[in-house]
């Protein structure tokens, strides 16, 4: 079959890498505009673009894939099948009609549940134990269409939402060749998907990356987990007059064998330890009072700094107990 594909990311591009090593024509790419990146703000071509140059593909670069220019372009091809990973655009009824089998999408849930733009980070927040791929036939209802294929797996303990996506984007490679190959054999399976089960994984904002010292343990290395490797898990350390931006990298749930007074009860029921209160410095980690247990930050990132391990920056920063993260 002659496949369009349209993605962005490290997360399409194992699929795109997957189809040109297979049988079926890779006929064209889309892909979203370079951007600024970096401190000196240059343009940066993102790694779908490069596989497809790499490949001496026809490439189209758009923000919009529903413009007059977008539609000539797919019309000229006479695809079969189009095929979508991260790519970041709403398609239109009209769009979406063009290839003779129109568009699948490879998704990271397990659809229905956490539709929508960020489904890693809302898996890794909410402590899920299990997720996968799903890929579904595209309909003008977000990530709303039948499903033609899904893949399961358990999330490894200290999973973060790059490490996870990684993952399930070689999960979701590997299945999409079946999928195609059952859609040309006449053979795919679409099974409607039940939208009272639908739960949402809307795009992440500012607020959700604020750490509050007063949630639980497990809930703040979650959080962290899930802003890894961007946005990030953001708090703030007063030294002394002194306030500090921070970026939280690496935490850990100590062992209850901390060598002294649980902090966990002066936080979270009252007593004279604020949450977010540096209680040790030892063993090249920083432990702080939390809403239940303690937590240990093990890598951190000072505002506009390099990445820091925590020693690195209680040297740097001569960090002390009864200090706040707030």
């Amino acid at each position: 079959m002659n496949i369009l594909f349209l993605g962005t990311g490290s997360f399409a591009t194992p699929a795109l890498t997957k189809l040109l090593a297979g049988r079926h024509t890779v006929s064209a790419v889309i892909t979203q505009p370079d951007r600024k990146s970096g401190r000196g703000l240059k343009l940066s071509q993102g790694i779908i673009k490069k596989l497809a140059l790499e490949h001496s593909l026809p490439l189209l670069q758009l923000d919009d894939i529903n413009t007059t220019e977008g539609m000539r372009f797919i019309t000229s091809l006479k695809c079969d099948l189009a095929v979508t990973a991260a790519f970041g655009q709403i398609i239109s009824e009209r769009v979406l009609s063009l290839p003779k089998y129109g568009f699948i999408n490879i998704h990271a849930s397990l659809l229905p549940k956490y539709r929508g733009a960020a489904p890693v980070v809302h898996t890794i927040l909410n402590q899920e134990k299990v997720t996968g791929v799903t890929i579904f036939h595209i309909v003008r209802k977000l990530d709303a269409g039948p499903i033609l294929a899904v893949r399961m797996m358990e999330i490894p303990d200290r999973a973060t939402a790059g490490s996870l996506e990684a993952a399930l984007s070689e999960l979701g490679a590997e299945l999409l060749t079946t999928v195609i190959d059952n859609i040309e054999s006449g053979r795919a399976v679409e099974i409607p998907q039940d939208n009272r089960s639908a739960s949402y994984a809307p795009k992440i904002d500012r607020g959700i990356c604020n750490i509050l010292w007063n949630n639980p343990a497990e809930k703040i290395d979650a959080q962290v987990r899930a802003l890894n490797p961007r946005p990030l898990a953001r708090t703030s350390l007063k030294i002394g007059e002194k306030t500090i931006s921070l970026n939280i990298i690496e935490t850990d749930i100590p062992n209850a064998k901390c060598g002294m007074a649980r902090p966990v009860s002066a936080c979270s029921n009252g007593g004279n330890v604020e949450c977010g209160t540096i209680l040790s410095t030892a063993n090249g980690v920083i432990t702080l009072s939390c809403g239940s247990d303690a937590i240990d930050v093990k890598m951190l990132q000072p505002e506009n700094k390099r990445i820091l391990t925590a020693q690195e920056f209680i040297n740097g920063y001569r960090v002390n107990m009864g200090d706040r993260f707030c």
